[in-house]
């Protein structure tokens, strides 16, 4: 649920720092003469030309620092730098092809608590006669994008910053209004919340751009506001890809949508003091695929909760299983975590040797944004503190070690290479998962291969079992068949092992 906010004002004003990262802009000059002009309190600009510059630069000026880097740096480092050197209480970063209304650092001022960041309107810039375009209606709300269902990007594990027009018109009294997510055209915010509660903008991590995500979700999930002031509005031009003077390739500003939903979507930030679905709830419902008010190609699906599990166990594997790439989970592919989660609640302690047969060939995981080699080993390692993990695969190069993981070259329909494995990680394995060819005979010959040799107890779970009629080649043995939904015209099957002799949750 959103919730309006009472703004709290206060009458004594103080000094804004407006920061403008730029590289080659052809209408930084004036967008610095109408920050000056519009301005009605003190203010200090600082401008950060991000490489060399073939357009004339503003005339010097009392409260106007200049910062020329000889070399081009990136977005996020220029407004790391343009902070550095900020002596104001606030700051007011923006594009160099902006215009603000009169007042407008005064008007932030009165409405901004200290871990909010507060946005304008946005209207369109008319730059011929460098004013707001007549007519036009402002942008005032937008949505992130689900990371998991992605119409646009199916393959890309990203969200995107989407116009949520159907609020502007259910929410058009409100002046100061909740906002999930804004453009990176401006933002204000104090000072303090940026260098301290943000730790600034990370020039490593997220590529860069899309560091207005950063922003939204580092304020959001830490327990700041994000908030619309539709008092105040700034004027942005809308250039050609061609004319910005950082070049927004698609391909680059796409890595760094994908690397912050992967980053925080999975609940990797240490400071949060709330998870991601807690951001989606308070602003639920979002758009749907099947809303009629949807206006883009962006959506979210109705079942998403479903991407969260209320049981914390199967939110936990889920969440291993995110992490590291593993397309067991429903978020990437599967909802084999559910089933797993289930299998073992409680009994996380009580597992000791783990043995997966597949360790994963990158090639073969395309479908899989942020996948990695090994990923639900990892995630096993992860899930039972107490266990030795083994892998096998055919691949030479993806056996490797890690803290208690082992893998090893093996085909699953070599006998004699089975038999061999088996000497020499022992007979007393709790879990085996069948995750290598998925060819049904494969499937068949290693399971009856296998099981003789394990202990009773042992758990063997054969995934994607595609033949429905596999049970009647396991004769002698007790076997479930765990179907929960169909993707991409593959089964989501597991089938489940046991000897007939042992009782197994």
């Amino acid at each position: 649920m959103i919730h309006s906010i009472t703004p709290s004002s206060s009458e004594n004003m103080a000094k804004v720092s407006v920061l403008i990262p730029s590289r080659n802009e052809k209408y930084l000059t004036k967008t610095v003469e109408g920050i000056f002009a519009e301005a009605t309190g003190d203010i200090e600009v600082i401008i950060v030309l991000d490489g060399p510059a073939s357009y004339p630069l503003p005339r010097k000026r009392k409260n106007l620092i200049l910062i020329q880097k000889p070399q081009a740096e990136g977005l996020r480092k220029a407004i790391n730098d343009a902070v550095e050197k900020a002596s104001g209480k606030y700051l007011l970063k923006t594009d160099a092809h902006c215009l603000f209304k009169k007042g407008f650092d005064e008007i932030f001022q009165k409405d901004c608590e200290d871990n909010w960041v507060v946005i304008p309107r946005y209207y369109p810039l008319d730059v011929d006669h460098w004013r707001r375009i007549r007519g036009r209606k402002p942008l005032d709300y937008f949505f992130l994008s689900c990371p998991w269902k992605n119409a646009k990007y199916p393959s890309k594990f990203m969200m995107k910053d989407c116009e949520w027009s159907v609020m502007d018109q259910t929410r058009k009294k409100l002046l100061i209004d909740d906002l999930m997510t804004f453009t990176g055209v401006c933002w204000f915010m104090p000072t303090a919340h940026f260098r301290n509660r943000l730790g600034g903008l990370s020039t490593s991590d997220f590529g860069n751009f899309a560091e207005n995500q950063e922003i939204v979700l580092k304020t959001w999930l830490g327990g700041g506001r994000v908030i619309i002031n539709k008092k105040n509005w700034c004027a942005h031009f809308e250039q050609k890809l061609t004319d910005r003077g950082w070049g927004l390739q698609k391909r680059v500003v796409l890595q760094s949508h994908e690397a912050i939903a992967k980053y925080f979507a999975n609940n990797q930030w240490q400071q949060r003091v709330h998870d991601f679905a807690w951001l989606v709830e308070k602003f639920w419902p979002l758009p749907t695929e099947h809303d009629s008010t949807r206006t883009q190609a962006y959506y979210w699906p109705d079942d998403w909760k479903s991407y969260y599990s209320i049981n914390d166990e199967v939110a936990k594997l889920a969440q291993l299983a995110l992490k590291y790439g593993s397309d067991k989970c429903p978020q990437l592919h599967h909802f084999y975590t559910d089933y797993y989660a289930g299998l073992f609640i409680g009994r996380q302690q009580d597992v000791k040797k783990v043995l997966e047969i597949g360790v994963g060939w990158p090639g073969c995981m395309t479908h899989v944004p942020n996948y990695q080699a090994g990923a639900s080993l990892f995630m096993w390692q992860d899930y039972f503190p107490k266990a030795l993990i083994y892998g096998t695969d055919i691949r030479p190069d993806l056996v490797f070690k890690n803290n208690r993981i082992e893998t090893f070259l093996c085909d699953q329909t070599d006998k004699a290479g089975l038999m061999n494995l088996i000497q020499k990680i022992g007979t007393d394995i709790d879990l085996v998962i069948d995750d290598g060819s998925h060819l049904p005979e494969d499937q068949v010959f290693t399971c009856l291969t296998l099981m003789p040799i394990l202990q009773d107890r042992v758990i063997y779970i054969i995934e994607d079992a595609r033949d429905k009629e596999i049970a009647k080649y396991l004769k002698g043995y007790q076997v479930d068949i765990i179907r929960k939904s169909r993707m991409a015209s593959v089964w989501d099957r597991l089938i489940k092992v046991v000897n007939k002799t042992e009782t197994h949750g």
